[in-house]
């Protein structure tokens, strides 16, 4: 059986650190990167199941991107992840759903799994 992929986009390296670790526990092949830029070029190569993005990032908002990720990897789940309420803006981009970063250790395995919005 094949892992779900995931990728998380996070500029600060301890989040993504944290949730890569989390993620693989659980059973995830999980690849990170630092911004948007070098995602979207992570997906010209190979399309994730799951996409995990924080909106706060250099060069590219995080909405910016995913509305380029639909595009490029329409199948993909992503989730927004931020410290402020971005849940709309991450929506109207076409993120699946989005989740507070204070919330995010308790509700990402599950919603992976199961692959619904909160």
């Amino acid at each position: 059986m094949n892992k779900q992929t995931v990728l998380v986009i996070d500029d600060d390296v301890n989040t993504r650190e944290c949730l890569s670790i989390l993620l693989e526990g659980d059973g995830f092949e999980v690849t990170g990167c630092e911004n948007g830029v070098v995602a979207l070029e992570l997906i010209k190569e190979n399309c994730f199941d799951t996409i995990i993005i924080d909106y706060h990032m250099p060069q590219i908002k995080g909405d910016e991107v995913v509305k380029r990720l639909r595009v490029q990897c329409s199948q993909a789940y992503i989730i927004g992840i931020s410290v402020e309420d971005k849940r709309r803006v991450f929506m109207d981009a076409g993120a699946n759903t989005f989740v507070a970063k204070s919330d995010i250790i308790h509700a990402l395995a599950s919603l992976i799994k199961n692959k619904k919005g909160l």
